[in-house]
């Protein structure tokens, strides 16, 4: 059972930042919610009936203008991505339309002007001293994050035994005991496909923003608190200088439940403090230099964000993919739920950095990163303060051979039209179109949300 959100005095309620950046308080705990997709989508329609999530709209609702029948026909073949070539759409139209997210939680820029005017007057300075004083100010430094059950090594030149990503699952069949959870609801995922998820109702509503986000916890197969605070071991196993003077780290991250899997660190050139920046990359080999340098995720580092990106083990949609999620899916849990643990262990090392500025972190992820990274943005809402996806997914996808993938997720099936409600998320978040995560406008949703 997660740890309840509202208890201030547990360890890791003391390690996160604090939740009220987005909310009133922190988030309530709920009963655990149990069942089948289908039946609490019928009982939910006759509590709630046909409201738009339930919430109180002041703002249009993004998921819908980008995806106006996105849950209308599953089985509907869409155009498929450089990366997800082989994987099904099951909402074609949900990243074709672009839309402004950005109204809905977007913060502005304040007036932090609080000079007096008439300090001018008063000023008895040597004048030479003003005439020096160019009206820039030294960044203020941000205290180093303490995280006693996390061990960082330098270990340079270590290598990760894993050398074809797409074939590394060892490690998680290794661990499948301690990463599904019996108490939460299995699925024979080709049964699902063929005979349930098509006729499985879209939950229309329910009560707040708070609740949903409780409720998104509750059916996760691991504990968010217990990931922040598990033993965890970092080695630091290169680092170089990349043109412009950004540093490159390489880690290999290991724990008990999840193994050992590389993550890449990209650090500004420019000094600190540094807008934090989380990473899940989509589908393909070596995913932490594919987003970072062939798709340009190492923009962010330029633009001087501190960004870490996960090198995700088999993401290749392929049948090795297939069956690890279809064993992970028959134990109550997914390979998306996976990702998320791995990414939260990679927020604990960027937060513990030198020169990381943890309020003001951003979650940024592409293709099939965005199953998980939506669903730790309301799961774990009080770590981020600005989300960003490229990619619409029911949690019902399959590649055109009808294997299961990290985005088959089939106890939140029913929640994704609620799930992409943007506007209403506890978090600034913004759909982007796909592919558009380095662009300019992306750039501009974090600088608005982190630097404003």
């Amino acid at each position: 059972m997660p740890i309840s959100k509202s208890n201030a005095d547990s360890p890791a309620a003391r390690l996160r930042p604090p939740a009220s950046r987005h909310a009133e308080g922190a988030v309530p705990a709920a009963a655990r919610w149990f069942g089948h997709a289908l039946a609490v989508g019928m009982l939910a329609a006759l509590v709630f009936g046909q409201t738009a999530c339930g919430y109180d709209d002041t703002a249009p609702d993004i998921a819908a203008e980008a995806s106006s029948d996105g849950n209308e026909d599953s089985n509907t073949p869409a155009e498929t991505s450089d990366d997800d070539a082989a994987i099904e759409d099951n909402n074609p139209d949900a990243t074709e339309g672009e839309s402004d997210g950005d109204d809905a939680g977007d913060i502005g820029p304040t007036d932090d002007d609080s000079s007096d005017d008439d300090t001018s007057d008063d000023d008895t300075s040597d004048d030479d001293a003003a005439d020096d004083d160019t009206g820039e100010e030294e960044p203020t430094p941000v205290p180093v994050f303490d995280d006693p059950a996390l061990m960082v090594e330098q270990q340079p030149g270590r290598v990760w035994a894993c050398e074809y990503t797409c074939g590394c699952d060892g490690d998680y069949y290794a661990a499948m005991d301690q990463l599904t959870d019996p108490t939460q609801p299995g699925f024979d995922v080709v049964d699902w496909r063929d005979n349930v998820r098509d006729d499985t109702f879209v939950l229309p509503g329910f009560e707040s923003a708070l609740e949903f986000s409780s409720r998104i916890e509750n059916l996760l197969s691991f504990s968010v608190d217990e990931a922040l605070t598990e033993p965890t071991h970092v080695a630091v196993v290169e680092e170089t200088t990349l043109d412009g003077g950004i540093k490159e780290r390489v880690l290999l991250i290991s724990n008990a439940r999840l193994g050992e899997f590389r993550a890449r660190v990209l650090i500004p050139a420019a000094p600190g403090p540094w807008p934090v920046m989380l990473a899940i990359p989509g589908h393909g080999v070596d995913t932490d230099e594919q987003f970072l340098f062939e798709q340009n995720g190492a923009r962010y580092a330029r633009d001087g964000y501190l960004i870490g990106a996960l090198s995700l083990r088999v993401m290749c949609g392929d049948e090795t993919e297939g069956q690890l999620s279809s064993a992970l899916i028959a134990g109550g849990s997914s390979l998306a739920e996976v990702q998320m643990e791995e990414a939260l262990q990679l927020y604990r090392y960027l937060r513990t950095m030198d020169g990381a500025d943890f309020e003001r972190v951003g979650l940024i992820a592409h293709s099939g990163g965005s199953a998980p990274a939506m669903l730790l943005s309301w799961a774990a809402p009080d770590l981020f303060d600005a989300v960003l996806v490229d990619n619409y997914t029911t949690f019902g996808e399959f590649t055109l051979n009808g294997d299961p993938l990290n985005e088959t997720v089939p106890k939140f099936y029913a929640y994704h039209d609620c799930v992409y409600s943007m506007d209403k998320a506890l978090v600034p978040t913004h759909l982007v179109p796909y592919g558009d995560f380095d662009k300019e406008s992306a750039a501009e949703f974090f600088d608005r949300q982190l630097r404003s």
